[in-house]
């Protein structure tokens, strides 16, 4: 029985080591006023991993480090020009800052009009009947999505 609990404390402790996580610590600012930019969105491209910037502009994201290294890291906001690099250029940097150049968009012209008299109703999303609905996060950190 001891070695047992042995094999399992071994394999328990060895796996932290096979998945080192870093954290990428940082903020986002405005490149021309450097004020801060909240709730930018920061993620891998193709990858499910990512967070948002708080209200101070500042974001941690967790990630393997060997794994990603060579993974685009992108920050995205409303209002400004993406941008996006190689997770590897700042893994050794301790605190990343960001600079976001803001982008104007010109919008073409739109026309409302009320012509239309029949309308048809849609189903948008879950077309589900049942009366029970489960949905959680996987943990409490911003941009996280159900």
């Amino acid at each position: 029985m001891p070695s047992y609990i042995s094999l399992l404390l071994t394999l328990f402790l060895s796996s932290g080591y096979c998945y080192s996580q870093t954290e990428l610590v940082g903020q986002v600012v405005d490149a021309l006023t450097k004020e801060p930019l909240p709730f930018v969105n920061i993620g891998l491209v193709n990858e499910n991993i990512g967070t948002v910037s708080d209200e101070q502009g500042y974001f941690i994201l967790e990630l393997d480090a060997e794994r990603y290294s060579q993974s685009n890291l992108r920050f995205s906001m409303i209002g400004f020009e993406s941008r996006s690099f190689v997770l590897q250029e700042y893994l050794q940097e301790k605190n990343v800052t960001i600079a976001l150049h803001e982008e104007s968009t010109k919008l073409k012209e739109v026309i409302v009009s009320s012509k239309r008299t029949k309308f048809e109703t849609k189903v948008l999303g879950n077309k589900t009947t049942s009366k029970l609905i489960y949905a959680a996060f996987t943990s409490n950190k911003l941009g996280n999505e159900m």
